[in-house]
């Protein structure tokens, strides 16, 4: 499973993004496939998870991250966009679901999550501030993991594939 994570560069507490990167460990390997987080190695949320990652490869867990930095030297200002362009053109054919964590003037992350609907890609949107998760979208979900793991009993299953 690949997964492209965007999120606001002020977050900082790590709950919201090791509930759902650990949901989606348990799901890649139920489907017996390696989870593959790519991000934009900037800090908070993509720092988050880049940290999960890292953390989970320790445990034996089949998870890596590819990073990718912005070339801010290079392209100045632009460099956010031509960053996620690239994370997107590079990876959007095997891209199962864009993990999205929004604050308040995520410009970044907007476009992001922009990128993710005109490539068709799934969206789990968690935004800074929620008291808890949200429904991750329906697909390439597997339900019994879902309701077995215990991970995030305040969000309901999904209903149907």
């Amino acid at each position: 499973m690949h997964v492209i994570v965007t999120g606001w560069r002020e977050w900082v507490d790590p709950a919201t993004p090791e509930i759902c990167l650990n949901l989606l460990e348990q799901w890649s390997r139920a489907a017996d496939e390696e989870l593959v987080i790519i991000h934009g190695a900037a800090r908070g949320w993509d720092k988050l998870c880049r940290d999960w990652a890292e953390w989970a490869e320790t445990q034996g867990s089949r998870v890596r991250h590819i990073p990718y930095p912005a070339p801010w030297n290079l392209h100045g200002k632009p460099a956010g966009r031509i960053r996620n362009h690239r994370m997107w053109s590079e990876h959007w054919h095997h891209t199962d679901l864009c993990l999205a964590g929004p604050g308040p003037d995520s410009i970044g992350t907007i476009h992001c999550m922009e990128l993710a609907r005109q490539y068709g890609c799934p969206l789990w949107t968690n935004q800074f501030g929620a008291k808890s998760i949200s429904r991750p979208p329906q697909a390439r979900l597997v339900p019994e993991i879902w309701t077995t793991t215990g991970a995030a009993t305040d969000v309901p299953p999904p209903t149907t594939l």
